[in-house]
This record gives structure tokens, sequence and C-alpha cells, in this order.
């Protein structure tokens, strides 16, 4: 996943891509990553998402965070997607994810 938000004068990104042993860490390291982008909305005109919608409007942000923090507290249904991924989905944001080990 990864979410470029530019604002008047500079451009900002996130990126995470969760594997096995690393997850909970990139998880974390995703979500403050998108936390401190939802602090700049005020300052940002458009979010350019690589999915999806590729341009959105800063309010974006905030469900942003909302949605993962629900994914991260188990709050969401999985959906079996591809071999070994799946996807969560709240609204209208997704994330697609490795499965979790059984």
């Amino acid at each position: 996943m990864r979410y470029h938000a530019e604002t008047a004068g500079s451009a900002v990104q996130a990126k995470a891509k969760p594997s096995p042993p690393a997850r909970k860490i990139l998880c974390g390291a995703y979500a403050a990553s998108i936390r401190r982008l939802a602090a700049l909305a005020p300052e940002i005109k458009l979010v350019f998402g690589a999915h999806n919608v590729p341009v959105a409007q800063p309010a974006v942000l905030a469900q942003l965070v909302a949605a993962f923090d629900m994914v991260r507290a188990g709050k969401v249904t999985l959906t079996p997607d591809s071999p070994g991924k799946v996807l969560y989905k709240v609204g209208d944001i997704s994330f697609l994810m490795r499965a979790p080990k059984p």
C-alpha cells in the first residue's frame, strides 16, 4: 500500500509491505506513517493513492487511519483473496494483506 500526499510545496510518501517476521513492526510503522499524513491533512490539497481511486480528498486520510486501526484491532472480517492473501474492507477502503498463519 502506498499513499502520496502533496502539499503546496512538498510531497510526503508512506509505504508498507507486511511480511511474516516483521509484520507487526511494519504494520506499526505503516500506522505511524498514515497518522503523520492524516495530521498534515489541513495542508494537503490532494492525495494520490497508488491503488483504486487515483486521486482523493485529504479527508480520506482520517478514514484510512480509522480503517487500519479497525483491522489491527481484529474488528474487520477478512475475505480470502488470491492464494496466500486476504482482503479487509472498511467502507470504501480496503487492505490486501498476507493471510494470517493458522
